[in-house]
């Protein structure tokens, strides 16, 4: 099928689903569902969250569907709503992540800075973490981090459930992290004795 024939055959299962046939949309699902999928596992990381924003995109093209303009193409118009609502995932992910990190360093600021010994296998011991380093993790780093902060005394087994991550992922990601929250807390006190 050639991509005007394919336009043509989505403008009339369109015009079917905003006659009332709904099982039309069910079709146009079938036919984008794959693309949609492939957009939102390309914009996030998480494979359930592109499962969701790809439903949820469709959910969205549904309810909006008779501004759609029939001499354009769906496939387009359905992909740029799918990626609108992964770049508001993204957003809140952010928002919350920063609500996080202003949560934990108020909490942090009452207590003494923990020094974690280079030997220290215990997941739970980790340094506080000052303004500016949370930017310096990645993602994965974060998370663990994250976990520990929520869950003291948690395990390295837990934490590798919970995140799908392996043993050695997890504690190289957390390794990594106490790295670079050590580099970071001695540039801004240079004159803090290192372990």
């Amino acid at each position: 099928m050639s991509r005007q024939s394919d336009s043509l055959a989505d403008a009339r299962l369109v015009r079917r689903v905003l006659a009332g046939d709904e099982p039309a949309f069910d079709e146009l699902v079938r036919r984008h569902r794959e693309s949609v999928l492939s957009v939102t596992r390309g914009v996030l990381d998480d494979w359930a969250e592109a499962e969701d924003a790809a439903q949820t995109a469709f959910i969205k093209a549904y309810g909006s569907l008779a501004s759609f303009r029939m001499g354009s193409s769906f496939k387009t118009w359905i992909t740029r709503i799918a990626i609108n609502h992964c770049r508001d995932v993204l957003r809140k992910k952010k928002q919350r992540r920063f609500f996080s990190l202003d949560s934990m360093l108020e909490t942090l600021k009452s207590l003494p800075e923990i020094l974690v010994s280079r030997q220290s296998e215990e997941p739970g011991e980790v340094p506080s973490v000052p303004p500016g380093a949370w930017e310096a993790l990645s993602e994965g780093e974060r998370a663990v981090l994250d976990l520990i902060q929520d869950k003291p005394g948690i395990s390295y087994e837990e934490i590798s459930r919970q995140l799908g991550l392996s043993l050695d992922s997890v504690k190289g990601k957390l390794k990594r992290a106490r790295v670079k929250l050590r580099a970071h807390r001695d540039r801004l006190n240079p004159g803090t004795e290192r372990e």
